[in-house]
């Protein structure tokens, strides 16, 4: 795969969830990389998030996905996007926000046993 597009956004709230959405065009299967932090640039081995075959072509970013590396509890920031694919390909990139608390539903686990 290389990269097909670059782009960056800035969050200026503390609390939001993050979603990003890429939908191919004709016969395309783009891939989302996503970092965290200004000018830190998304490869396929170097990323904070990637949209994998179970997500489908879409991330969720929210506090809860901070864990997994070092950066300080606010969603405020910048992120940089790579969109990956094997071909050159037509698509749209969204990014929306969210001010509500998403519950991430999990197969084989009752809603009264996730942590709200």
């Amino acid at each position: 795969r290389r990269c097909v597009q670059e782009t960056d956004f800035t969050v200026n709230k503390p609390e939001t969830t993050i979603f990003i959405q890429v939908t191919g065009l004709l016969e395309t299967d783009p891939i989302i990389y996503v970092t965290y932090g200004k000018d830190k640039r998304p490869t396929q081995d170097s990323y904070t998030w990637v949209a994998d075959k179970a997500q489908g072509d879409s991330i969720q970013i929210s506090k809860g996905n901070f864990e997994n590396f070092n950066v300080t509890q606010t969603m405020a920031g910048t992120y940089m996007i790579g969109v990956f694919g094997y071909t050159e390909s037509t698509f749209t990139l969204t990014v929306s926000f969210s001010d509500l608390n998403i519950i991430d539903l999990q197969a084989g686990i009752p809603l009264s046993l996730i942590h709200i």
